[in-house]
């Protein structure tokens, strides 16, 4: 507007100094969309991808592929767990503080012999731990490789390592993640 230019008028239009016809004013551009509008719209087209790259990979197979070797896994972890306790146990002042508490916590009507089950294990407390850090190290190996292969089709990463060369790769992560 020219500084002769009136006041405004209502309805958008105001008188000139030259005429008295009404000028009228250019219309507002739309107003720009709110930061939360553009988030739901963000969150959205996001959503929309996810769903789709899961689709075409088959993620709910792959999810079950590492579920059934982390539960697979768990046994030989057990295992490890138990020889390590057993090798704890091995101390009698370890020992009698477990059966002290056991006396008072078990109930009577229940009629284990845990003092025998603390004492076999505290002596096959190598051979188990043995057994199941071996059983362990082939099971991660598997699990790791299993991650591997999931996250290249994931990842749409065209030829992986063969056969020996993962097979390596996934002991060395085992290790280093062990």
């Amino acid at each position: 507007m020219s500084p002769e230019a009136g006041p405004e008028v209502e309805g958008g239009s105001s008188p000139t100094a030259e005429t008295s016809e009404p000028v009228t004013i250019p219309a507002r551009s739309p107003e720009p969309r709110s930061l939360w509008r553009r988030f739901r719209e963000y969150v959205g087209i996001l959503a929309r991808g996810v769903w789709r790259k899961g689709q075409q990979d088959n993620i709910f197979f792959l999810a079950g592929a590492i579920s059934f070797d982390v539960l697979v896994a768990f046994i030989p972890l057990l295992l490890a767990v138990l020889g390590i306790a057993g090798t704890v146990l091995r101390e009698e002042a370890v020992q009698s503080t477990i059966i002290r508490y056991l006396d008072r916590t078990v109930p009577a009507a229940i009629n284990l012999p845990y003092e025998q089950i603390l004492r076999d294990l505290a002596q096959n407390s190598t051979g188990i731990l043995s057994i199941g850090t071996l059983f362990f190290l082939w099971v991660s190996t598997r699990l790791v490789g299993t991650l591997r292969i999931v996250l290249r089709e994931i990842f749409d990463i065209g030829q992986g390592r063969g056969i020996l060369a993962g097979k390596l790769f996934d002991i060395k992560m085992g290790f280093m993640a062990g």
